[in-house]
């Protein structure tokens, strides 16, 4: 019965990583972007995994959709990345860890005539390591302040999204789309008129993992506007319009007294983490070789000490339940680093519950088989 509650609880992990998932849109009736073709573009990840594009405004600047990062429960931004400079999400490019997140501050949802929105669902994204430009990377220029695109004139969306209607798993290739500007009352119903882009045709739209990526006049290459959501049944995408969110903007850019810092090599901050007063230093360098398996060699930091977080909380055993059970308390706790109490208690506790759920379904459905016998 172990093992059928364990295959419960991370039943009930995907589900919960599932949902997270479905704040994304993604690409509906394009075709594959070329090599360099969006080279300001980047993926937005959360604990190594695509959550959203955006654009790299400057080396230590992203902008997103809101939405992307923003939770009713607040977070902190050490398992959120940036990767630029690739097409595909999961490989290749520059990774840069997070420094900090700065959702607009008239951001909210509102009613309307098909349910509620969400308004100034724009965000900056400050990196903790700075991304140059090169051969493959750009910054994203603006249009001017307050310009608007005309109705009827087209514009580009791009994206790592799935890219035909029902499908769910996120394409490995950038995406692109030309699609045409509408007049911004046809989306009203599912946003507000001021400060949005509304855009899209029949078969062509953006859809489940594209937010917070760019819209870009194709004439002049500006970015015209952050996607935002989609209204699958109409063939319309909502954009955040960029020009309207310009002062905003250029309050956000430019360097931090974070992003000056060099962080510390890989290597070091295993040797201080495992180094630390009280811990067991041999069991974890040997958790830390262990993860170099599980955690990507360019994953930001972070994710690394988490996994051998894991590992010692487990005892270094790799029992499939117990990881489970750890992984689960970092996302949802995001206990501090080197925390192996608390990580241990919410371990106990989540195993604890699934032994409670066994024994009441022993007693339920093993007494009812027991009387039909």
């Amino acid at each position: 019965m172990v093992g059928k509650a364990s295959h419960l609880f991370v039943t009930a992990l995907c589900a919960v990583l599932a949902a997270a998932g479905t704040i994304d849109k993604r690409i509906i009736g394009a075709e594959n972007a070329t090599e360099n073709e969006f080279p300001s573009i980047v993926s937005i990840q959360n604990a190594g995994s695509h959550l959203c594009g955006g654009s790299l405004l400057d080396n230590t600047t992203v902008l997103t959709a809101a939405h992307c990062t923003h939770s009713d429960k607040p977070r902190g931004t050490r398992r959120y990345s940036v990767r630029a400079g690739t097409l595909d999400p999961q490989t290749g490019g520059v990774v840069a860890a997070v420094a900090s997140i700065t959702i607009h501050p008239a951001y909210t949802r509102r009613r309307g005539k098909a349910g509620s929105y969400l308004v100034n669902d724009v965000a900056i994204i400050k990196l903790l390591t700075p991304i140059g430009e090169s051969e493959k990377i750009r910054f994203a220029t603006l249009p001017p302040d307050g310009w608007t695109p005309a109705a009827n004139s087209t514009a580009i969306a791009a994206g790592w999204g799935v890219q035909n209607v029902g499908q769910k798993v996120a394409a490995t290739t950038l995406a692109k789309v030309l699609i045409p500007i509408r007049p911004v009352q046809d989306c009203a119903a599912f946003s507000e008129t001021e400060g949005t882009i509304c855009a899209g045709a029949t078969g062509k739209d953006t859809a489940l993992g594209d937010s917070g990526g760019p819209l870009i006049d194709p004439n002049t290459g500006h970015l015209i506007g952050v996607t935002l959501t989609g209204i699958p049944s109409l063939f319309r995408g909502v954009y955040a319009k960029t020009s309207s969110y310009i002062p905003f903007i250029n309050e956000n850019l430019g360097w931090t007294e974070q992003s000056t810092q060099s962080p510390k090599p890989l290597g070091q901050q295993v040797e201080e983490h495992c180094g630390r007063c009280g811990n067991d230093k041999a069991a974890c360098l040997e958790a830390a070789a262990r993860c170099k398996a599980e955690v990507k060699p360019d994953a930001v930091v972070p994710l690394h000490l988490e996994c051998i977080d894991r590992l010692q909380a487990c005892n270094g055993s790799k029992i499939e339940s117990c990881m489970a059970y750890a992984k689960e308390c970092q996302y949802r706790h995001e206990f501090p680093l080197r925390d192996l109490g608390q990580l241990v208690e919410c371990i106990e506790l989540a195993d604890k519950e699934v032994r409670d759920l066994d024994e009441f379904e022993n007693e339920v459905f093993g007494g009812v088989s027991g009387k039909d016998a």
